[in-house]
């Protein structure tokens, strides 16, 4: 039971929290918005509403805020409370804003993130979900197969946005556009530095 106990716990720490959000778009009138855009924080998701209005998006905790994107009427944002629920009146005299008006204010617009790194809470998280032959232990990540000389460690190589890091755990994996593992004969461009693997890591711009 010592035993037990101890990797139980582990799992509770380790395992993605994830949570399910729906809701539906109406406007004042109440009527059904079709193919508005869903945002999380500032970045935009893959999911548009449907043609009753309704979305339904799942992401890792400890995001802020949904937003809504009504292209020509404008945006409208409602803080992330831990309700499930969040339905969006969108009022007749909201302001109205443009893709590139949005751009200005800081928000992304480039839809081509992969929708499912967003369920992670953490880069640890969608590496060990993502990627077969790796092994991830709390921050410590090893590629299967890598050899390991004089007792040394099997840390992979990281690459952010073409630049070298020490470490990946600043980030955020709602911030990722692509991710790549290369390994063996692929990381040989990298020489001796990626003899233990390569993590490429590209963010959203």
């Amino acid at each position: 039971m010592l035993f037990v106990i101890p990797m139980i716990i582990y799992g509770q720490e380790t395992r993605s929290e994830t949570v399910q959000i729906s809701g539906t778009v109406t406007d004042s009138a109440n009527w059904p918005i079709k193919g508005a855009y869903i945002y999380v924080d500032s970045a935009i998701t893959t999911v548009r509403t449907d043609k009753k209005g309704d979305y339904s998006i799942r992401k890792a905790m400890g995001f802020k805020n949904i937003s809504v994107f009504v292209s020509k009427v404008g945006m409208m944002t409602k803080s992330f409370t831990g309700d499930p629920e969040i339905n969006f009146v969108i009022p007749h005299n909201l302001p109205k804003l443009t893709k590139k008006d949005l751009v200005a204010m800081g928000y992304k617009t480039d839809s081509q993130t992969a929708e499912r790194y967003w369920e992670y809470s953490t880069i640890y998280d969608l590496i060990r979900a993502e990627f077969s032959g790796v092994t991830v232990s709390g921050s410590q990540i090893k590629v299967r197969g890598s050899a390991v000389l004089n007792g040394g460690s099997a840390t992979p190589l990281f690459l952010v946005d073409g630049n070298y890091v020490e470490s990946i755990a600043f980030v955020n994996p709602i911030e990722i556009k692509s991710i790549e593992l290369l390994k063996g004969e692929e990381a040989a461009i990298y020489g001796s530095r990626g003899g233990h693997g390569v993590i490429i890591i590209t963010l959203i711009k």
